[in-house]
């Protein structure tokens, strides 16, 4: 087995239910890889994700109060806006960049993060909490940067 999971970890009693992230992991794989074809696939992305993770984290606080329900909905979509407008930034950032073969590279080191990341939060969630911190850090860093990019970029036209 490649990963091992936790002994309080359980799988969907729903067949089609488990299949859900491995269909969503697999067809995210090809549209990323190529240029503007992944912009228009981080646009769609934008109204998906942030939603998404606020209806998961909303679910899965279940046993708390109303007010920590609605903090936990709002701090998970708050991050997962912040981090796929930086990775969506990135993408576009990285367009500029003349070498389809750098592109393919950060596209596919960006999917084995993914991969990794999903796996060290089942073995170690207070560390994947630290990690994520560190993460939403470096992601408000690369939107800074970015939009001075951005700026140099409207002020040469």
């Amino acid at each position: 087995m490649l990963f091992i999971f936790p002994k309080n970890f359980t799988s969907s009693p729903i067949p089609s239910f488990s299949a859900l992230p491995s269909l969503s992991t697999s067809s995210n794989f090809s549209p990323t890889k190529f240029p503007y074809l992944d912009t228009v696939w981080d646009f769609f992305h934008t109204f998906i994700r942030p939603p998404a993770a606020a209806v998961l984290a909303f679910g899965v606080s279940a046993g708390l109060g109303a007010e920590w329900r609605w903090a936990a909905a709002l701090l998970a979509g708050g991050i997962a806006l912040t981090s796929h407008g930086a990775k969506a930034s990135t993408r576009r950032r990285r367009q500029h960049h003349p070498r389809t073969l750098f592109q393919w590279a950060l596209s596919i080191g960006e999917d084995l993060l993914a991969v990794w990341l999903t796996w060290f939060t089942t073995a170690h969630p207070i560390l994947a909490i630290v990690l994520v911190a560190l993460l939403v850090i470096l992601c408000f860093y690369l939107i800074f940067k970015l939009f001075h990019f951005l700026r140099r970029s409207l002020q040469t036209l």
